[in-house]
């Protein structure tokens, strides 16, 4: 039942041809407990059923709503079609991949933290990791999630370690400007959503819900997918991402030679780790190239 009382959000889903997990995603959404959402599915000229089990969705649950496109978008161009439409006249919105799910009160955990907290604007969640194997939990540190530590950095933490995923907790609709700017300056679709994320934790704008529950389908392959093909976007895309991150000393407390060797380096290994793209795989590249 929709509660008029509760802030308002708006979830959206990019999809392209995802019959085979879209149904089981969307009953994941309709039972979420938060008492005042919607959602809109950005349909992406699928070749499958998928445009079909979403209109039959739609018709059963009218919270529901789907927006095909009218051309074939590439899967960044798709979400951020998402994010810009989703952001629109609400107070909270939230992505959703077509082909993973969460605990039934995910939402209302991370809406009620943001209401709490009226100073943050991306709250995220805990993380597990599926397969045909079972559960695994993602890898946290748990430093990074303290506000003093980038306040007046000096060397608290070697690395900067999150899951993705928390690119699909729950943001505040004011805040939209930081994701556009970060995608704008960073236009590739692998590693561009750990970037969204670094861009509200460096402004200490990010909150942990962990009693949320994210679940992460493993299986998509999105690296061979999504990240760049070619030897020279690789080492653009890896410049790119330093570069991003390097600007943010502007925003901490660094004071001293040491403290800007430090982050230096640990934005050179961030941007190693996040794009994928470290010295040993551009060098593979290389060579492969060469053959």
């Amino acid at each position: 039942m929709k509660d008029q009382k509760k802030p308002e959000l708006t979830i959206g889903m990019p999809v392209h041809n995802g019959e085979s997990h879209i149904s089981k995603s969307l009953e994941c959404l309709a039972r979420q407990t938060y008492g005042n959402f919607k959602v809109i599915v950005f349909e992406n000229q699928s070749t499958d059923n998928t445009l079909e089990i979403i209109k039959v969705f739609c018709e059963k649950d009218k919270r529901f709503s789907v927006i095909p496109s009218k051309s074939f978008l590439s899967a960044l161009d798709n979400f951020k079609r998402a994010f810009k439409h989703i952001s629109k006249d609400t107070d909270f919105f939230a992505l959703r991949a077509h082909d993973d799910y969460s605990s039934d009160s995910y939402m209302e955990i991370l809406c009620e933290t943001l209401i709490e907290h009226p100073n943050k604007d991306l709250s995220v969640s805990s993380v597990k990791f599926v397969n045909s194997h079972g559960n695994k939990d993602a890898l946290i540190n748990a430093s990074i999630l303290e506000d003093r530590l980038w306040t007046t950095f000096k060397r608290p933490f070697s690395r900067i370690q999150f899951p993705a995923s928390w690119i699909y907790g729950v943001y505040r609709s004011n805040s939209i400007d930081k994701i556009f700017e970060t995608l704008e300056y960073y236009p590739n679709a692998w590693a561009g959503d750990r970037l969204v994320v670094l861009n509200y934790l460096f402004d200490r704008k990010l909150i942990f819900a962990p009693k949320a529950i994210f679940r992460c389908t493993l299986g998509s392959d999105s690296y061979s997918l999504y990240s760049e093909k070619s030897l020279s976007s690789k080492i653009k895309a890896r410049i790119r991402y330093f570069q991003f991150v390097w600007s943010c000393r502007s925003r901490l407390d660094i004071n001293s030679f040491y403290a800007y060797s430090a982050f230096f380096a640990l934005c050179f290994k961030t941007s190693a780790r996040d794009t994928n793209h470290t010295f040993e795989t551009i060098l593979k590249s290389y060579f492969r190239t060469k053959k």
